[in-house]
């Protein structure tokens, strides 16, 4: 994300960030848009899937979110032995989906990670730009919120 944002890598400068969020109790959320998206998108009989770069088991984090109500299919770098944006990841969620890339999208809130990792496996690319981080970017169907994603399909 560091290097998606314009950010130099200096040595040590990713663990200090690592050593400041572990000091923070977080907990994650859902934006707002996200269940009536994925109610909408369900409705319509589509397949639903989440592939992360994750080396550790995410049934507990994706149950505490409520997710297994829309998400038929999880693919992690950790399940398929490859991250995002290999095309790796991408085929093992297109294999146990059961679909061709040309019948699949992929959303993703980074242009390098999610639209070229999707690309490269033959699928469609959406980037989620919810602040208008990559307006510069043209070249992928481009939307600010999952509720403008049901009338581009």
């Amino acid at each position: 994300m560091l290097k998606e944002a314009g950010i130099e890598i200096r040595p040590g400068l990713v663990q200090n960030m690592m050593d400041k969020l572990r000091q923070f109790k977080m907990k994650l959320v859902l934006f707002d848009d996200v269940a009536p998206a994925l109610d909408k998108l369900k409705g319509r009989g589509l397949i639903l899937g989440l592939i992360s770069n994750v080396e550790r088991d995410i049934s507990a984090t994706l149950h505490e979110l409520g997710l297994p109500a829309w998400i038929e299919i999880v693919v992690t770098s950790q399940d398929s032995g490859s991250v995002k944006p290999q095309p790796g990841i991408f085929q093992e969620a297109l294999r146990r989906a059961k679909v061709r890339p040309s019948e699949a999208i992929y959303v993703g809130d980074q242009y390098h990670v999610d639209v070229t990792g999707a690309r490269g496996a033959g699928m469609e690319g959406i980037l989620l730009d919810r602040w208008g981080f990559y307006e510069d970017r043209t070249d992928c169907l481009r939307i600010r919120s999952l509720d403008e994603l049901e009338k581009t399909l």
